[in-house]
């Protein structure tokens, strides 16, 4: 019987080095590693990393290979972002972190609208407004304006806490495929989708998971 050789195979960011010989799409990906996070199978950490995890090897109409795996954030996954979020936060410059708080304010206006509870919240509570401005390439940017300067401030924090309670919110489905190249030495990364992941790079949400 003739022999079959696996070889592991350097491959860029999103792709992944085989380490064991299979017939089963599926057993191919979780065996495999991450060029970049090498450590780890990729069954060992979205198992770990989402609830109710499920694997699926499905063919396209075009006749691609794919692997699908489904599954939820888990409390453990949204503790871990969060932390590092918050870490990562205070090692910044006041008014780096200051920046970093009104961009999760453009992401909370984008879910909830400028006229929903949470905002009618934090302008009631700080005698605050959110302000529309334009920036470069007609991008529109939302500030709070407060009647007094000292709570500027706190309607910040309070904003960046509630987008970390919604971020990678626990409970919500994630979608994952790699397809297998056609001679079946290796796979990439082609679809990550999730409600929490919405205008995220690949990369970032990779990194969350393999923290």
């Amino acid at each position: 019987m003739k022999k079959i050789i696996c070889r592991c195979l350097m491959v860029m960011m999103f792709s992944m080095q085989i380490i064991a010989c299979t017939n089963s799409d599926v057993a191919l990906v979780k065996s495999g590693v991450m060029s970049a996070y090498n450590k780890n199978t990729v069954g060992n950490v979205f198992e770990a990393s989402f609830d109710e995890a499920q694997w699926q090897a499905v063919t396209t109409k075009k006749g691609e290979r794919v692997v699908r795996f489904t599954g939820k954030i888990s409390q453990d996954l949204h503790d871990a972002v969060v932390a590092d979020v918050e870490q990562k936060t205070q090692a910044l410059k006041v008014y780096q972190q200051e920046e970093l708080k009104i961009q999760y304010i453009q992401q909370l206006v984008k879910k909830q609208g400028i006229d929903g509870a949470l905002f009618q919240q934090l302008n009631a509570e700080y005698g605050c407004v959110l302000r529309e401005s334009s920036l470069a390439g007609g991008v529109i940017w939302w500030t709070p304006t407060c009647q007094d300067n000292a709570n500027w401030g706190q309607y910040l924090e309070t904003a960046k806490q509630a987008f970390l309670a919604q971020a990678w919110q626990v409970g919500d489905t994630v979608e994952v495929e790699w397809t297998i190249s056609a001679d079946g030495k290796q796979f990439d990364v082609t679809q990550m989708a999730s409600p929490s992941w919405e205008g995220l790079a690949y990369e970032h949400i990779l990194a969350a998971i393999y923290r």
